[in-house]
């Protein structure tokens, strides 16, 4: 099936089929190059059972992704060139889109990890994408995915530094161009609109907060980013659950991984300073490791399979449930409804707003101290709490005055809900 993709008039929504769309995704990188069948869908199916809509993946990957067979046994081209497609390769990349579709998953396509257009292949000590090649393989790409449900996603981690680089990009879109959606997968702690601020092709933009030092405020990130007003926005790649915290000089912090709270807050944070959705990553999942075929990459330490199950990657399924609840289209982030205390970094409280409503993420287990205007008029409010770690409301209260409410969760995080 697929769908008739688009952007809200008001920019800052997807929509599908002509409603808004919140997109939920994972980080699947190396899908369709490690993975077989049998367990490309046990790992498809696990997520769309745990509420994901959207899984990332790469056509071409970046460990290897020209030289080293995917787990049938084939390479993607005939010597590493692009204008030599092998169809045994193609055939499994359809096979896994088709699954995908089956389960009832978009999946954001990268053409290509951004190493093969921006970095030599050390193997040949050229660039495998000038802007010629890469226009005639997106052009490929699109005539043979033109019937298929994906999003696509340029970049690769990667940021152009010249204007040759530029001009591959605009091949990339330029030959994937249609009815689909587009956006840009950017390096560390960039924007998609850093690089093309004024594309006419980005349908809406993406961040990477990345994975360097705890309470990465990706909060404020995509706050800038709303404030432009120009395309929707969503962090493509926040905290990994079970990456090392690195330093700004991506060394790893002795012993320290990112954990569920750090993907909750990400999650939260984002969505509550104004993104169209979120996107999890789990750091053994992207790699999908398996310390009996290859070694971790940056200190993966649990075995993919094992890793699907970890208490952040259920939790950020639950934000798609949450997000359906709420109508979370129709809110929009007022940080005035909020009276001092609400913390900073990772422990900000963020507000939502819509007529009647305001919604209130308060990721540290302090009480909330709206503002005594919501109460000017002597009204009060029905007041209740969601639980990001069980996906659940608790029962309701009536609210009158402007005092503390308090945090049913002590030192964890909860949406206040409050409602005329």
């Amino acid at each position: 099936m697929t769908y008739r993709w688009g952007v809200d008039p008001s920019g800052r929504h997807l929509l599908r089929d002509g409603e808004p769309w919140f997109l939920l995704g994972d980080t699947a990188w190396e899908l369709l190059h490690r993975l077989t069948k049998d367990e490309a869908a046990h790992y498809l199916r696990t997520r769309a059972a745990q509420g994901y809509n959207t899984i990332l993946t790469v056509a071409l990957a970046e460990f290897d992704g020209l030289d080293e067979p995917n787990a049938e046994g084939q390479l993607p081209f005939l010597d590493a060139d692009p204008r030599r497609p092998v169809e045994a390769y193609w055939a499994h990349v359809d096979w896994c889109l088709d699954t995908a579709a089956g389960l009832g998953l978009t999946v954001g396509l990268l053409p290509t990890w951004g190493c093969h257009w921006r970095d030599a292949d050390p193997r040949r000590g050229t660039v495998t994408f000038d802007a010629g090649r890469a226009l005639a393989y997106a052009r490929w790409l699109n005539s043979r995915y033109g019937d298929t449900d994906l999003i696509w996603v340029l970049g690769g981690d990667r940021m152009p530094a010249t204007p040759e680089q530029r001009q591959v990009i605009e091949a990339f879109a330029a030959g994937v161009r249609g009815e689909k959606l587009i956006t840009y997968h950017p390096g560390g702690r960039a924007s998609s609109s850093e690089a093309f601020p004024d594309a006419g092709w980005l349908d809406f933009d993406l961040i990477q907060s990345g994975h360097t030092g705890w309470t990465t405020p990706n909060d404020t990130f995509i706050e800038q980013e709303y404030a432009r007003g120009v395309r929707p926005i969503l962090d493509g790649e926040p905290n990994y659950e079970n990456h090392p915290v690195m330093t700004p000089s991506w060394a790893p912090v002795d012993r320290c991984w990112f954990d569920d709270r750090d993907v909750r807050r990400a999650a939260y944070h984002a969505v509550f300073a104004g993104a169209c959705g979120h996107v999890y990553g789990c750091h053994d999942v992207w790699q999908f490791y398996d310390p009996d075929r290859r070694p971790p990459i940056n200190g993966a330490r649990t075995g993919w399979r094992a890793a699907l199950t970890l208490p952040g990657a259920v939790q950020a399924g639950l934000l798609a449930r949450f997000a359906a609840d709420v109508e979370l289209s129709g809110w929009q982030p007022n940080q005035a409804l909020i009276a001092a205390g609400g913390g900073f970094l990772g422990t900000q409280q963020r507000a939502l707003e819509r007529p009647g409503g305001v919604l209130v993420y308060a990721p540290a287990g302090r009480a909330v101290r709206p503002v005594p205007a919501l109460f000017a008029d002597g009204a009060t409010w029905t007041a209740d709490w969601w639980d990001p770690r069980t996906g659940t409301w608790t029962t309701p209260a009536r609210v009158s005055g402007p005092g503390p409410i308090e945090h049913p969760f002590p030192g964890d995080d909860g949406v206040l809900r409050l409602a005329r």
